[in-house]
């Protein structure tokens, strides 16, 4: 019993018995980051795109939204 005690949260999910339980838990809160940050890029585009600007304007404004994105991902993908 003791040596379940020193086990962190982490080793005791990838040790446990439902290995698929632990493969859905573990990823789950990066999943969902992304899932918001996604939501919260295509809402930045629709309000851009409906801006009253030129077309010039708009096209650099989504521009800037759909680089921001993947480099946003390249960075976290490193920081892990």
């Amino acid at each position: 019993m003791a040596k379940a005690e020193k086990l962190s949260k982490t080793e005791i999910i990838l040790t446990g018995k439902p290995i698929l339980k632990g493969m859905i838990i573990l990823p789950l809160p990066i999943l969902l980051t992304n899932l918001i940050k996604s939501f919260h890029s295509v809402i930045d585009m629709f309000f851009l795109s409906r801006m009253d600007r030129t077309h010039e304007e708009i096209a650099s404004s989504l521009a800037a939204i759909n680089i921001y994105f993947p480099t946003n991902l390249l960075f976290l993908s490193i920081a892990s």
